[in-house]
């Protein structure tokens, strides 16, 4: 009894031996997936996180058979491959499509908080993202789509934002505007584009912006439009007027009429040459209202 008793306390102690050798042989590599987790969510690569994994569980499998043997082993190494799994879902997570909003609804779909400025790899990896790669892929989805829409009003801004009228200097006297086939197709191309958002599922985001650079596009081309028309009449009825002398007593009333009208184009046009931006032109007080009232007068002559 005595030796019985003896090899079984052996036993307990060589038990706990091994036990002990395991767990300092598997401590560096749960070490280094904590420190991998520890990783902010802003500065993840997950290239580099999938390269990380990877080396760690050949780490592992390099490990004596009697380590491969124990449970402790077989839960790290799950717990790896797991992550490894769901390496491809972090890759569509890390898309700069994904904004605060998209995140937001993630959270609310998986009953989580999520703040990508606080969050670090291991609230992801914590987030059992395999059973939840539909949520997910739903979320990333329309990140894509709504980028695509973002993508494109912002071309649109940047491109009328920036857009100078091409003005041409005229007898030494005054500017005209030119350049007008290129303006209005590209005025009508946004145009359609703008308006085609509004089938898209994931308008609702930007309906507002877009509706507002609808408008702006409307008026561009509703003001040049009769710019066109009255510019072309200022042309023709000045080449008449001030062309020759003898037309100042031939036609003395339409002479001082197209006089006046001639004063207000002019003084118009010195305030596009001095900001020719598109969208300050614009924005020129009761611009509309004047041009109607010049293209009538010079229609009148």
């Amino acid at each position: 009894m005595d030796v019985s008793g003896g090899d079984k306390t052996q036993s307990a102690l060589e038990e706990v031996a091994d036990l002990k050798s395991v767990w300092a042989a598997l401590l560096g590599p749960w070490e280094q997936l904590e420190q991998l987790g520890e990783q902010m969510w802003s500065a993840v690569q997950p290239k580099k996180v999938r390269a990380a994994l990877e080396e760690l569980l050949t780490a592992l499998k390099d490990m004596p058979t009697m380590i491969r043997s124990y449970a402790a082993y077989e839960h790290i190494s799950g717990i790896i491959k797991g992550y490894l799994k769901v390496n491809f879902l972090l890759i569509d997570l890390r898309s700069h499509a994904m904004k605060d909003r998209h995140w937001e609804l993630l959270g609310k779909k998986l009953k989580a908080t999520l703040v990508p400025t606080e969050m670090t790899l291991a609230s992801l990896w914590s987030l059992d993202l395999l059973r939840n790669e539909a949520v997910v892929r739903e979320v990333v989805t329309v990140s894509m789509g709504e980028l695509a829409l973002e993508e494109f009003l912002k071309q649109v801004r940047e491109y009328w934002t920036d857009f100078k009228l091409d003005l041409v200097l005229y007898q030494k006297k005054t500017h005209l505007i030119r350049g007008w086939d290129d303006m209005f197709a590209k005025v009508a191309e946004h145009v359609n584009s703008v308006t085609s958002m509004k089938n898209s599922p994931y308008f609702k985001v930007f309906e507002e912006e877009s509706l507002a650079w609808e408008e702006r596009l409307n008026r561009i081309r509703e003001i040049f439009e009769l710019w066109i028309e009255v510019q072309r009449r200022w042309v023709y009825l000045e080449g008449i007027f001030l062309g020759s002398a003898e037309i100042k007593h031939q036609l003395p009333m339409e002479f001082t009429r197209f006089q006046s009208i001639d004063n207000e184009f002019v003084t118009l046009m010195k305030k596009v040459a001095r900001a020719p931006l598109v969208l300050e032109v614009i924005a020129i007080r009761d611009l509309l209202r004047s041009l109607e009232r010049i293209g009538d007068l010079l229609g009148k002559i």
